[in-house]
């Protein structure tokens, strides 16, 4: 609707100013993505995620927190399809960059260890999800504490 539209416009207008390579247009791309994935046009989503994944890397470059949420997302599409293994390898490669940004104690990095877990537990491999899901804990012991709600 009305969002989408809204969106469209703002990306011209930041292509207009700014051309393809700028952080503004790969944000709205990566916006109108969201958009387009929760309406459930998943193929477009791609699309849209695969563009500002190419423009993040340009010029934030891999190891940025943009470019491991562009990832993310787009592993987000790809489990929502079924497609467990290409979700899991977009899943690894934003805890890696979550890694080398923030280290292993951070919230960003138990949230990539709890969505990879998922999707070993979804293909039924409950040893490596309860890994996954432990070290997740772990880390929100850490750095939240046992009576945090997100513990």
């Amino acid at each position: 609707g009305k969002a989408l539209e809204h969106y469209g416009r703002a990306l011209k207008i930041y292509e207009a100013l700014h051309g393809e390579q700028h952080v503004d247009t790969a944000g709205t791309l990566h916006n109108i993505a969201l958009i387009l994935a929760a309406q459930g046009d998943f193929g477009k989503a791609l699309e849209h995620y695969e563009r500002a994944l190419r423009i993040r890397q340009e010029v934030v470059g891999e190891q940025h927190v943009d470019t491991a949420s562009t990832y993310n997302n787009m592993a987000v599409v790809y489990k929502t399809q079924g497609d467990y293994s290409k979700a899991l390898e977009f899943y690894q490669r934003a805890l890696a960059i979550k890694l080398a940004v923030h280290g292993e104690e951070h919230e960003g990095t138990a949230t990539a260890y709890h969505n990879m877990a998922a999707i070993y537990k979804a293909q039924g491999d409950n040893n490596k999800a309860l890994e996954l899901y432990e070290r997740a804990l772990k880390i929100k012991l850490a750095t939240h504490g046992e009576q945090h709600p997100d513990t």
